[in-house]
């Protein structure tokens, strides 16, 4: 094999022999270098990232140069690259991950630069694709009825990937009330929780939130007096949800398990034959629903966010809170919902009317003289609009059915 084509292990370490630029040797040196691969991954740890995403990008990296043939820095080229993320695209590979590879090896190029190990970055006007139309998952919101059935449920539920009932029910609360993500909710211990402080709080260490900040949430009053029982019987430094559920991404496994749960509940408080073939053919607490969109563990973080944009917190807050760094990020989980669009089109002012008699009539018609018509959504049991309270059982309750 000729060292032009020489890739990925030399001596039993993953090295890419990279060093050669437009004049054939490096700048300033008379022979051939090596840039190792893990160079670049030794490069990515110091800069405090986690050892997973390290070892994905680095991954990605190396199966982009092997691919595409990359031997040395003059080998690398924009037009190659595009041409094997198009071949990732036929394989079935969704744009996202596509994506994914094109932001590691654009990563790596411009770390080639930096380090100057290459004169220019090559990669550098390389866009990735629109994953809008091509998005696999799409996620919902979780209805307040729903909580209410998942809560109860899965408070009296087994145990599931080594995490009972009654902790998969603290951790649903924690993160509807707070919008953590999985790997945050495993790293936190009693000790995180200043329930007692004015305002109550949670925090989040920089090592083990995804931007590496690290951050103080405050907590709703209604998850403080559902946590705050809960807390005392944990020791101070024990993890409330250990195990590696998170790590392995299984929380949408038990979720699933646990909605199937409560959704056959559900079902079996129909009181008629009707009402109960009514409730099979809807999609309340479904997984998946009939438009595609799921209601795996992530989404309960969508529903922290909708729910905030609906208590008329701004967009700046809302930033804040969930720990977005753009207003589109952020706006992408403020979903609205049908009685969300309702209400603000009843509203709208009047339109004027060119005489008393015609006013009359069409206030009449439209439901809008004086007498509410309703918009057809009863607010939950247990659930007060104007405090945005989760509206769900607390541990001492029981589950008496929901209005129709």
């Amino acid at each position: 094999m000729s060292k032009s084509s020489h890739a990925l292990n030399t001596g039993g370490a993953r090295v890419v022999t990279m060093a050669r630029l437009e004049s054939g040797a490096v700048p300033g040196s008379s022979h051939m270098g090596n840039v190792g691969l893990n160079d670049f991954e030794r490069n990515l740890r110091d800069r405090g990232n986690t050892e997973a995403h390290c070892a994905g990008v680095t991954k990605r990296v190396s199966n982009t140069l092997a691919e595409c043939r990359f031997g040395f820095v003059c080998d690398i080229s924009a037009s190659r690259v595009q041409s094997f993320l198009a071949e990732l695209k036929k394989t079935g590979l969704a744009q996202q991950t596509v994506n994914h590879y094109l932001r590691a090896i654009k990563q790596f190029s411009r770390w080639l630069m930096r380090d100057h190990r290459a004169n220019e970055d090559r990669l550098t006007h390389l866009e990735g694709g629109n994953v809008k139309v091509d998005r696999r998952i799409e996620r919902r919101e979780v209805s307040t009825e729903e909580i209410e059935w998942l809560l109860a449920n899965t408070l009296s539920g087994p145990s599931r990937l080594g995490l009972s009932g009654q902790q998969r029910f603290h951790l649903y609360v924690t993160a509807l009330g707070t919008g953590l993500r999985a790997s945050e909710l495993a790293s936190l211990t009693p000790a995180h929780f200043a329930l007692d402080a004015d305002p109550p709080t949670v925090r989040i260490d920089a090592q083990d939130e995804k931007a590496r900040r690290g951050d103080v949430l405050p907590l709703p009053p209604d998850v403080v007096e559902l946590l705050s029982p809960w807390l005392e019987t944990v020791s101070l430094d024990e993890r409330l949800w250990p195990g590696t559920w998170a790590k392995n991404k299984c929380a949408s496994k038990f979720m699933k398990q646990d909605l199937e749960s409560a959704r056959a509940a559900w079902i079996d408080d129909a009181k008629t034959e009707a009402e109960r073939r009514d409730r099979e053919q809807s999609d309340f607490l479904c997984y998946r629903n009939h438009d595609g969109k799921q209601a795996d563990f992530h989404a309960l973080r969508h529903t922290y966010l909708s729910r905030l944009g609906r208590s008329g917190a701004s967009l700046r807050t809302a930033m804040d809170l969930g720990r977005r760094t753009t207003p589109q990020m952020a706006m992408r989980y403020q979903k609205a919902q049908i009685h969300d669009l309702v209400a603000a089109v009843e509203s709208l002012p009047r339109l004027p009317l060119p005489s008393t008699q015609h006013e009359t009539e069409g206030l009449k018609a439209t439901g809008t003289d004086g007498i509410s018509g309703g918009t057809g959504v009863s607010p939950p049991r247990n659930a007060d609009p104007s405090d945005g309270r989760l509206g769900i059982l607390r541990p001492d309750e029981t589950l008496g059915g929901l209005e129709d």
